[in-house]
């Protein structure tokens, strides 16, 4: 671990930081949010040999394989790029398959949501 820089050491407040820290710790940020720092374009960030075409077909299959990893690197994020947690009739966030829906219903696709920056709220 780095040390801070003498005179920061002197102004930084340990128990101002630990305070904080006890209002966000568990909160859903981090493996949700992560992939989506770097697919912030429709075509341009996926690495050789994939391509943003395979992205959907991707989804898709994880969703049937490997659900909960899916949901927890997908599903969280475009559940939250979609606001789908103002929607009052769902007591749970959209499967893969239901947000693969309602891009369909507003005519974009799963790749064009993911570049939309998250709405924090």
């Amino acid at each position: 671990v780095l040390r801070l820089r003498e005179d920061l050491q002197k102004k930084f407040n340990t128990t101002a930081a630990a305070n904080y820290f006890a209002t966000v710790e568990g909160l859903p940020y981090g493996n949700e949010n992560f992939i989506f720092g770097w697919l912030d374009t429709v075509s341009g960030n996926i690495p050789p040999p994939a391509s943003w075409q395979d992205l959907p077909v991707v989804l898709a299959l994880g969703a049937h394989l490997l659900p909960n990893v899916t949901n927890l690197f997908f599903g969280a994020g475009l559940n939250q790029r979609l606001q789908t947690n103002n929607d009052p009739t769902p007591s749970k966030p959209y499967s893969i398959e239901e947000i693969f829906e309602l891009c369909d219903k507003m005519t974009k696709t799963v790749n064009e949501i993911m570049t939309w920056p998250e709405m924090d709220g």
